[in-house]
């Protein structure tokens, strides 16, 4: 039998360079990037450190570990799609790696990873700075389908720009959902609504300004893949196609804080009329690939990544307010609105939710308690670049700071196909008509 292979993390090397150079003992965070890439590769592109009591004297206490998961939760709602929490990091001497005091602390993250929607039971990477020796660093996995044993040493390479890869993308996403829920009430109806609005999400089309089906792999260049660039000049080519020569960047050249815009074509069925629950609204989705290391068709699924997240999301915060009251389960696609941060000097985008209740400033305060921007960001700064990507669910005057839908997001999703023949149809038989009684003659 052959040998499973072997996964390799990469972590951008500027970012690595930082985090060690910052990283005081006792330190902890949270590693942000892609897991499983290829199923070879696991990508560090950020490393947010876990706000901790400066005074405090082990950085594996049963505080800073119930810390450290309250923040990868916290972390995981501001993440767009295609990107996740994929693990921690630790600075503390090298005997703190072995410890049963470290295998709690990956247990207690991996159960936080799990209720924000991660998949159970997969390798979470580990990076130790030691803090007998500042410089060096090291990759280490662990799995909760393995949870008494010590984390794995794995190899890990530097490389250089590799958050100047980022792509990313925007869109609105129009649903209409209904369910049959015969037998479930509250909180569990909403769930199955839930899982609907996710199907239906998965079943539009996407297509890219210049007209490309995103997610549809094209046939192989005839010249053996090396044309990503001659095909990327054809309308609808290279940038929805994804054939096997090229790369995400040869589709998107426009790097951060650019966002791509995405339209969203609504498919042509519609809900059962006899379906006991139903949802309405729309949803602002973000999704990032990595560029030089995916292909143009990977932006569909981090768009179907983010829908899946956010859906999720809104399903906790009307679970909140309502206490899952069935008979409102119509506002659960707008159970709160979106805001998207897109800067030169964060190396992601990022996204929070207000409620109707909330403003720019609440986001921002968020943000900012995440650690997840930087240092020198002010709060008025960070207002400034807030976008809304959504309509807010009432209108409060907390709420009257920054535009609703960005030159940077895309518009409105186009009416569904069947419509558009319907107006059509429509206007041939009225001119029809005033040809008949002579209107026209």
């Amino acid at each position: 039998m052959a040998a499973a292979t072997r996964r390799v993390v990469l972590v951008d090397a500027d970012a690595l360079r930082a985090a060690s150079s910052a990283s005081a003992p006792n330190e902890l965070g949270l590693l942000v990037g892609r897991s499983a890439l290829g199923g070879t590769r696991d990508v560090i592109l950020s490393f947010a450190p876990t706000p901790l009591d400066t005074d405090a004297g082990a950085s594996l206490d049963e505080e800073s570990c119930s810390l450290l998961a309250s923040h990868a939760l916290q972390l995981s709602k501001m993440l767009p799609g295609g990107v996740s929490v994929i693990g921690m990091y630790v600075c503390a001497p090298a005997a703190v790696v072995s410890s049963p005091a470290m295998r709690t602390c990956l247990t207690e993250l991996d159960e936080a990873l799990v209720d924000a929607g991660e998949e159970p039971d997969q390798e979470r990477v580990v990076v130790h700075f030691d803090a007998a020796k500042k410089a060096a660093a090291r990759a280490l996995a662990w799995s909760a389908a393995s949870a008494a044993d010590a984390p794995r040493s794995r190899d890990m390479r530097e490389q250089k720009a590799l958050c100047a890869d980022v792509r990313a993308f925007s869109c609105v996403l129009p649903l209409t959902v209904a369910a049959q829920a015969e037998g479930k009430d509250g909180i569990e109806a909403l769930h199955v609504l839930a899982d609907a609005a996710q199907r239906a999400a998965a079943a539009h089309t996407f297509v890219d300004a210049r007209g490309g089906v995103v997610g549809v792999a094209a046939p192989p260049a005839p010249t053996g893949g090396a044309g990503g660039k001659a095909s990327g000049k054809k309308k609808g080519g290279g940038g929805g196609s994804g054939g096997s020569g090229g790369t995400a960047l040869d589709a998107y050249p426009d790097a951060l804080p650019h966002v791509h815009r995405i339209t969203a074509l609504s498919p042509l069925s519609r809900p059962s009329s006899g379906s006991r629950v139903r949802a309405m609204g729309t949803l602002g989705l973000v999704g990032v690939v990595l560029g030089g290391l995916e292909p143009p068709c990977a932006v569909r699924m981090a768009l179907i990544d983010d829908a899946r997240r956010t859906i999720r999301h809104r399903i906790q915060v009307l679970e909140e307010e309502e206490e899952g009251d069935v008979k409102k389960s119509a506002k659960v696609l707008q159970a709160a609105r979106r805001a998207l941060l897109v800067r030169a000097d964060t190396a992601l985008p990022l996204v929070d939710y207000a409620t109707a209740a909330e403003g720019g400033e609440d986001v921002v305060a968020r943000w900012m308690e995440a650690g997840v921007v930087s240092q020198g960001a002010t709060s008025d700064s960070l207002l400034t670049s807030l976008l809304w990507l959504e309509e807010a669910p009432s209108r409060p005057s907390a709420l009257k700071r920054t535009e609703t839908v960005p030159p940077s997001t895309p518009t409105k999703a186009m009416p569904p196909l069947g419509v558009l023949i319907a107006v059509i149809m429509a206007l041939i038989a009225v001119v029809m008509g005033l040809v008949l009684k002579g209107g026209l003659l």
